[in-house]
Formats: C-alpha cells, sequence, structure tokens
C-alpha cells in the first residue's frame, strides 16, 4: 500500500505532537478501566482494558460477541461453526478471496475494535471495526429458547460506501490513504464518523438501522478483501521480505516496546521525541506484551509502521522507518482512537468510555 507525502515533514511532527494523545505521553496515569459493562454501547477505555478481559465481566450474549472476534481472526471457518446459525457469513466464504487469501480475513478480525450495543437484554449487534480498512462487519446476535447466545446476521459496511451514498461519489479507498492529511489524524475521525453513521441509529432504532445495513455492496466487499489482504502483505514483506536487515530492525523495535527497554528504544529511535522512550516503561506489563505490527504503509522516503496490542487495539504506536540502510526510525508517537467527546452528549458513545480525554483545539 503506496501513500504520497514526504516520510517526516515538519508537518508531519506538529500533527505528531498534535497527536501524541496517549496519557503515558505525559507520564499521567492511565484512565481508571470500566468499573462494569453498560447496555450502551462500550469499548475498551486504553491500555491496560483488553477484550478478553472486558468479555469476562459482560452479559452473556455481549461476551459470545466480544469472544467471537478472537475465534475469528485465529479460525473463521471453526469460530462460524461455533457461534452462528445458519449461514450470516455466505457473503464472505463465498468471496473469491476467502478461498484465494483467507488469511486477509483472519487480519480484518484481528485489527479490529469491536463496538458492542445491546438495546435488549436478548439482542446485541456487534460491530468488528476495522481502522485501518475502514470498513466493519456487522453482526447481529440473540439468545436461543434454551438460553444460549446464537450470531444470527452479518452484513458489511464501509465508511467509503456511506459517503458514496450520501455525496453520489464513488469512493471506496479509505481516506487516510488518499488524504494529505497524516493518517494519525484521520483514524479517530473517521472512527467517529462510523460512530454516528452506523452505531447511533443501531442503538436508536435497530429494526430500522439494521434494515438499511442488511444488504452487503459487491464494491464494498471487493474493496474491504483486497485491501485486508494488501495490508497484510504488505506487513509481512516488512518483516519477512529480501531486506532482512530492515525486518530485523523492524523487529528489534517490537521487541523494545513489549520489553520496556527504554536503552533500545533510544538507540533505535532518531529524530524528534514526540514520546520519550521511557514512557513506555509505564505502560501496563500485560499492554505491551502482545505489541505487533499491525499495519504499515508506504511514503515517499519510508514506510509509516502501526504498532498495537491486537486485543487492545484503541491505542497505537506509530513510526516512521526508512526502508533502505541504515534504516533510521523516528519519531515514535503513542495515540488513542477514543480521542474525542462522545458524539451522544446524553450516553457514552460507542468506541468512547466516560474516561475518554475531551477533544482539544490546536
Amino acid at each position: 500500500m503506496t501513500r504520497s507525502g514526504p516520510c517526516l515533514t515538519p508537518a508531519m511532527t506538529l500533527v505528531c505532537l498534535f497527536c501524541c494523545l496517549s496519557l503515558a505521553c505525559s507520564g499521567s496515569k492511565p484512565p481508571p478501566a470500566l468499573a462494569e459493562p453498560t447496555l450502551a454501547p462500550f469499548v475498551g477505555p486504553g491500555p491496560g482494558t483488553s477484550v478478553p478481559e472486558m468479555a469476562k465481566d459482560a452479559p452473556l450474549l455481549a461476551r459470545a460477541a466480544w469472544t467471537f472476534r478472537g475465534h475469528a481472526a485465529a479460525d473463521f471457518p471453526n469460530a462460524l461453526k461455533t457461534f452462528s446459525a445458519g449461514r450470516p457469513f455466505d457473503f464472505i466464504t463465498k468471496h473469491a478471496s476467502f478461498t484465494k487469501v483467507p488469511q486477509a480475513w483472519a487480519y480484518f478480525f484481528s485489527t479490529s475494535l469491536p463496538i458492542l450495543t445491546m438495546p435488549s437484554p436478548r439482542t446485541v449487534y456487534a460491530a468488528y471495526y476495522n481502522p485501518y480498512v475502514e470498513a466493519a462487519v456487522i453482526t447481529l446476535w440473540s439468545l436461543d429458547d434454551a438460553g444460549r447466545p446464537l450470531l444470527l446476521k452479518a452484513t458489511l459496511r464501509s465508511n467509503g460506501e456511506i459517503h458514496s451514498h450520501r455525496t453520489g461519489e464513488s469512493n471506496y479507498v479509505p481516506t487516510w490513504l488518499t488524504s494529505d492529511q497524516m493518517p494519525q489524524a484521520i483514524l479517530p475521525n473517521q472512527y467517529r464518523q462510523f460512530l454516528r453513521d452506523v452505531i447511533e441509529p443501531l442503538s436508536a432504532d435497530p429494526e430500522k438501522a439494521w434494515a438499511s445495513l442488511e444488504a452487503v455492496s459487491p464494491d464494498t466487499l471487493d474493496t474491504v478483501a483486497v485491501l485486508s489482504a494488501s495490508l497484510l502483505t504488505d506487513l509481512d514483506v516488512l518483516q519477512n521480505g529480501k531486506d532482512e536487515a530492515l525486518g530485523q530492525a523492524v523487529r528489534k523495535l517490537t521487541d523494545a516496546l513489549r520489553h520496556g527497554d527504554e536503552a533500545s528504544l533510544k538507540a533505535l529511535l532518531t529524530g524528534p521525541e514526540l514520546m520519550p522512550p521511557g514512557n513506555v516503561t509505564k505502560l501496563p506489563p500485560a499492554f505491551r506484551a502482545k505489541v505487533s505490527p499491525v499495519a504499515v504503509v508506504r511514503l515517499k522516503d519510508c514506510a509509516l509502521l502501526f504498532l498495537s496490542n491486537p486485543d487492545e487495539g484503541w491505542t497505537y504506536f506509530t513510526v516512521a522507518v526508512e526502508t533502505q540502510a541504515p534504516y533510521h526510525m523516528g519519531p515514535l508517537g503513542m495515540f488513542d482512537i477514543n480521542y474525542a467527546k462522545p458524539p451522544a452528549p446524553a450516553k457514552v458513545a460507542a468506541g468512547a468510555s466516560a474516561n475518554s480525554i475531551p477533544e482539544k483545539k490546536p
């Protein structure tokens, strides 16, 4: 995946400074975890609250929807057998990508953010939103007569498709790959737009909203499949391609983040210091332990690498990596996709918690 623009400009540095939103950057404590799930839409508040932890304390139906994401990432066909009734995912399993590049859909789910809204104790709508593809697999869950959770229906929607319907412009490519703005600024904006366009209507009038979502666009399906496969391939080339030294440099950075190795980070990183390496050590070890590359986009002179713990994907690192020796890296930034005021003031918005950092003006 290639994106035009320089590797690191003063403008990019300013954007990174403005968008380096993690409380860890200031040395403050992270916000407390949600005490308990609510029936309003909810998602993790940041480092230290993982999808498995949230599933553990959620109601049975919500717990199944949380858990499905991990199963779909590990073994999608088996996840369907375990959780679904009927054939709600035929639009995926009968698509050419499922046979040719099945790993693409595993990548889609593994880097997705689960967003749940529970309009009644027996109904859950769960969207698995992938911020790098700017699309979501949206599912309807219910309890059967025996009280067992079942995934009954599924559909697919992208921000590009919604924008095309609204404006008449046919553009299904994610905004962060085409905009002049830096991706760190775009990902939260597109996330919030998805909450407004899809999750809020599902919370307010589920039946009407689902009826408008149920049909899957072939263009959206093709685009999501191609983008997921492309992002996965680019990650593999970066880490395991012909340039072994580049892959080794990325692995060193990943290991340093996982272990909170301040000395190694200082040795690896160059350029402006947006996030002092020592602040990485203040992050919860459980969050750091699973940090991995999740997306990469080619810029003019380098690649912009995204790293996150897939179970806590609301929080992510970015770093520019030169793709030729001596493979300079930097600056390192840390961002929170929840960095915004909830779009619906009356209740906590999907993907934001009461602990979300309020939106600032530059």
